[in-house]
């Protein structure tokens, strides 16, 4: 996790939040040391491979909301 923290720290894309402000979106771009993230671990060792393909496609077609929301999300898979 802290490799993940110094990317954020350089890139400043990954610091970019988008508001609405007078009903136009506008970008914010966060210091580094107020964003925040959690690291998500999850073991798809025991899964066939069609079933490891699976979930990365589920994992993928997710959604955010992008007002509020950093352009990035984290998750950390054990496949071996």
């Amino acid at each position: 996790s802290d490799a993940l923290i110094e990317l954020i720290k350089r890139q400043g894309v990954l610091r970019t939040q988008f508001r609405s402000l007078h009903g136009k979106p506008t970008q914010q771009l966060q210091s580094p040391d107020l964003v925040q993230f959690t690291l998500i671990s999850e073991d798809l060792s025991n899964l066939s491979e069609q079933e490891v393909n699976d979930r990365l496609k589920r994992l993928a077609a997710e959604s955010f909301q992008i007002e509020g929301e950093y352009l990035f999300r984290f998750r950390l898979l054990k496949v071996a």
